[in-house]
């Protein structure tokens, strides 16, 4: 298995005048960007002498986050990335559990990236020019030599720490290596996008997260990476038309507002969309069905996680002889992807029993070389999550006949109310149905009686668009009434974290305090 150096070097001999980045109006070729980043691994290896050292990227999406990414790799550095949204507290916890000693950011941020590493032993740069207490990254990247580091080859060097979202407590640092990127790298080509030198990856979400993951995919195959601030459907569009993009990867929500924007737009057969990748969240039945006919054929789904970067299952909707998957309430997560091994497992440990329609329904277990190696300096919570190779997900899913696999909820979330199992994820997808609401979030407030009273918390749209006795009948009508919410309390949002996940953990002591 090549390695990530190799690739890199590879990529830019092949595609040397290319244009691989593109960043609004700045743009750097395969040739450039393999100077500039052999460049920057110099410098990074000059600014620390510790061998494998962490460097941390605080930035918002532009073209020198792409520099930075590769030249972590062929420094043989591994990379740390910190979403812009966390607070100083999260970004300070991340760079010292990760003892990351450099840290990349940008103007923007300098003032906070400064306030926080103040008494750590951490270098900072700055991409946008020299300021006092930081390092100019051109300036470095002058001064540094343009021969690429001599790097022995190794698949199990670690390449990047990603950090869980911390639904449960401080976020755990996923070890990835080599192999674990440049296998998944290959399976999002086999799976995702069939990439050519005239595809243009747009990445619409922040690079810190899940885009990320896609930008050696589409580099390797001499293909374009192109870097917007932010997710906008005018902005997106404009990558689209304007600056080569066939293929994104997103999360449901932003093809919700791609659809909407696209029924007042009369272009929209002309986008020249390839691909649009879709995970992070169930998508609902009626984005699905409203995307596949404004959009055409272009959505494919894809499963995964810090621990076991996607795609471990795949779902190519116009692959499929019913693309709109119409048979099924909920829309499938899709099959394993070429390369990973995977398991439903029952709660005593072995593996699932088919139901008499052939349904096996357990924890997801995932084996492979895209799985992570532990977290860092967590062994104990290596050791409940990876049990001989295999990667505990802790997520609730269906297998049937057909080889689809379908998520239910998360094991942690399950509530158990009078001796019977009710998966939230169940009845949040009927109440997203019931109009008025917005979001809703459902958990197990403990019961004297029944162990766990079924807690719905719900977001109106608006002031009194919903009420506690319209949901409670809503779900009534359409689920066992066992699973029909016995608790409602309407509120004004919902917690989340960095990312955007709704914080379970914070929405039970909210339903239990009141």
């Amino acid at each position: 298995m090549p390695t990530i150096p190799e690739l890199i070097r590879a990529a830019v001999a092949a595609n040397r005048e290319s244009v691989a980045v593109v960043d609004g109006d700045r743009t750097a070729t395969f040739g450039e960007v393999g100077e500039r980043t052999a460049r920057l691994a110099n410098a990074l290896n000059g600014l620390s002498a510790a061998e494998g050292g962490r460097v941390a990227i605080l930035m918002r999406n532009r073209l020198e986050y792409v520099e930075a990414d590769l030249a972590i790799a062929r420094a043989g550095r591994v990379k740390v990335p910190i979403n812009p949204k966390l607070s100083d507290d999260e970004r300070a916890f991340v760079i010292d559990d990760s003892e990351a000693d450099i840290v990349l950011t940008e103007s923007s941020e300098l003032d906070r990236v400064l306030d926080t590493v103040a008494g750590r032993k951490v270098e900072v740069v700055c991409v946008d020019g020299p300021a006092t207490g930081a390092h100019g990254y051109d300036d470095v990247i002058a001064a540094a030599s343009a021969f690429e580091p001599v790097l022995k080859p190794d698949a199990e060097r670690l390449s990047q720490f990603l950090y869980t979202s911390g639904t449960t407590g401080r976020p755990k640092g996923a070890m990835l290596l080599d192999r674990c990127r440049v296998s998944a790298t290959t399976m999002s080509l086999v799976e995702e996008f069939a990439v050519t030198p005239r595809d243009g990856m747009i990445h619409a979400g922040p690079l810190s997260h899940g885009s990320a993951s896609k930008l050696l995919t589409f580099f390797v195959r001499g293909a374009r990476n192109i870097v917007i601030p932010k997710f906008e459907p005018e902005i997106f569009l404009k990558a689209v038309r304007e600056q080569g993009g066939t293929s994104s990867f997103v999360v449901p929500t932003m093809i919700q507002m791609l659809v909407e924007h696209a029924r007042t737009d009369p272009t929209t057969t002309a986008w020249g969309l390839r691909n649009l990748t879709y995970g992070g969240a169930s998508i609902s039945r009626q984005t699905l069905d409203a995307a596949a006919e404004v959009l055409g054929g272009v959505l494919t789904q894809v499963y995964g996680s810090c621990e076991a970067p996607h795609p471990v299952l795949a779902l190519r909707h116009r692959e499929e002889s019913d693309p709109s998957l119409s048979e099924h309430a909920v829309i499938p997560a899709g099959r394993p992807a070429l390369g990973v091994d995977v398991r439903v497992v029952g709660t005593d440990g072995s593996d699932a029993a088919s139901d008499d329609a052939g349904v096996r329904t357990g924890e997801l277990w995932v084996r492979g070389p895209n799985v992570m190696a532990g977290y860092w300096r967590r062994p104990e919570a290596t050791e409940e999550s990876i049990v001989d190779g295999w990667y505990r997900t802790g997520d609730v899913v269906t297998a049937d006949g057909d080889g689809l696999y379908t998520l239910v909820d998360r094991v942690k979330d399950i509530v158990i109310t009078g001796g019977l199992n009710v998966y939230p994820a169940e009845v949040e997808r009927v109440l997203r149905e019931l109009p008025g609401v917005a979001e809703a979030a459902v958990v197990g407030v403990p019961d004297e009686k029944w162990g766990e009273l079924v807690t719905a918390v719900v977001v109106p749209k608006s002031p009194g668009a919903v009420t506690e006795e319209a949901v409670i009948s809503w779900v009534a009508d359409r689920l066992a009434g066992y699973k029909k919410p016995r608790k409602v309390l309407l509120a004004d949002d919902l917690p989340k974290g960095s990312t955007g996940k709704i914080l379970k953990r914070e929405v039970r002591d909210l339903a239990a305090k009141r």
